[in-house]
């Protein structure tokens, strides 16, 4: 046979087997993957110290659920101030289905009786307040109360609480005072504090 003939048919054979094992290793290959999906951020609030005069913080907790932080008025652990003020802040990530029912809760939460004594929450006053977060600026109703009973002498009596509403969750705002007049100095503190989310 032609040597001409011969090496064409050869050739022609080579270039068949390399193109059927190039369509095999294709197959073969597993397909570009998806990219990864962005990990959930971290809710967390954040305290501008330098907006306020006396109020510290001691840190706070960030869970994917949920975020908690507490600002205290003093000069410290040790050195708490006179009206023993303290804020307490908490994130969770499920929606506020009913802001009125939840400021009723924690109404009937507190009032009642104690060591059967009488407890009665006075309403003092409410105020429109605001909390900047990763959403923007959510606006809540912030309401004030008086604790007193017989039982209470060496209880805080000043409490207040707010409840905001975010797309994704809501925040829990709640100041507790040695008197309801000393509220007024807690809450020049609430805009201090912010939500974001890292």
């Amino acid at each position: 046979m032609n040597k001409k003939l011969i090496l064409g048919i050869s050739l022609g054979t080579f270039l068949i087997a390399a193109g059927a094992t190039v369509a095999a290793l294709s197959f073969l290959t597993p397909a570009p993957q998806a990219a990864t999906e962005e990990v959930a951020k971290k809710p967390s609030f954040s305290f501008n110290s330098s907006t306020t005069t006396g109020w510290w913080t001691s840190g706070g907790s960030s869970e994917d659920d949920g975020a908690f932080v507490s600002i205290h008025h003093g000069e410290g652990e040790m050195k708490p101030a006179s009206d023993g003020c303290f804020l307490m802040y908490e994130y969770k990530n499920q929606p506020l289905t009913n802001a009125e029912q939840a400021y009723t809760d924690y109404e009937h939460g507190k009032s009642g009786t104690t060591m059967g004594d009488e407890v009665i929450l006075t309403t003092k006053g409410t105020s429109q307040q605001q909390i900047s977060t990763a959403d923007g600026i959510s606006s809540y109703e912030l309401r004030q109360y008086s604790l007193d009973g017989p039982s209470l002498e060496k209880t805080m009596h000043g409490y207040m609480i707010g409840f905001a509403a975010l797309p994704g969750g809501q925040i829990r705002i709640e100041g507790v005072c040695d008197t309801s007049d000393d509220l007024v100095g807690a809450i020049d503190v609430l805009p201090a504090v912010s939500l974001r989310f890292e």
